[in-house]
C-alpha cells in the first residue's frame, strides 16, 4: 500500500496541467448549436489556451462553422470551425505595457478544425475591441486564465484596412474608434 502512495502522487502532479484539456470540445447538441449562433462566418476571434505558458492569442475569421457528431460519443457533437489566421502573437517585452506583440498573416488560408470553447474568445457587445471566452459568455463551466482579452485597436485597424475580413464581417464590437 506504502509502494502505491507515491506513484498516485507522482500520477496527479504529472496530469495536473492537462487537467484542462478539451474541456468544452464535446458538447450536447444545444450548447454546440449556441456556439455556432456565436460564430456566424465573418466574426473575428480569438484562439488562446490562457494557461499554457507556451501558447498566444491567434486571432481568426469564421468562413463557416458547424456542428458536427462526435466520432467516439453518442449524442455528443463537436463545434467545427473554417477559419484563416489573420493575426499571430509572441509574447511582448513586459506584461505591464502590452503582453503580447501582434504580427499580421497576410497570406493565410483557411483551415478547418474542431474547437474548444474554453478556448475561443469573441468579440465583447459592450467595449470595443475586447473579446471575451466564449464558454463563460454561454454560461458553460471552464477553468480558464483570462476570461477576456482586448485586441489593439492597431490589429484591428490593419485588419480592416487590408481587407483581410469583408467589412460586413466586423461587427460593431469591434471596428475600431477613428
Amino acid at each position: 500500500m506504502t509502494r502505491s502512495l507515491p506513484a498516485l502522487l507522482l500520477g496527479l502532479v504529472l496530469t495536473a496541467g492537462v487537467a484542462r484539456a478539451d474541456q468544452l470540445q464535446i458538447l450536447d447538441r444545444a450548447d454546440a448549436e449556441r456556439a455556432v449562433a456565436a460564430l456566424c462566418p465573418g466574426t473575428l476571434f480569438v484562439e488562446w489556451i490562457s494557461h499554457m505558458d507556451d501558447s498566444t492569442p491567434v486571432l481568426k475569421r469564421v468562413h463557416s462553422v458547424e456542428v458536427k457528431k462526435w466520432e467516439y460519443g453518442q449524442d455528443q457533437f463537436e463545434v467545427h470551425v473554417k477559419a484563416v489566421t489573420l493575426a499571430t502573437t509572441r509574447r511582448g517585452p513586459s506584461q505591464f505595457d502590452s503582453p503580447f506583440d501582434f504580427t499580421l498573416q497576410r497570406r493565410a488560408r483557411p483551415v478547418v478544425e474542431a474547437v474548444d470553447l474554453a478556448y475561443v474568445y469573441v468579440p465583447s457587445a459592450e467595449i470595443d475591441g475586447m473579446f471575451v471566452n466564449l464558454g463563460k459568455k454561454l454560461k458553460l463551466p471552464c477553468e480558464i486564465d483570462w476570461i477576456a482579452i482586448e485586441m489593439p485597436a492597431r490589429v484591428l485597424h490593419e485588419v480592416k484596412r487590408l481587407g483581410l475580413p469583408p467589412t460586413s464581417g466586423l461587427t460593431d464590437a469591434v471596428r475600431p474608434r477613428r
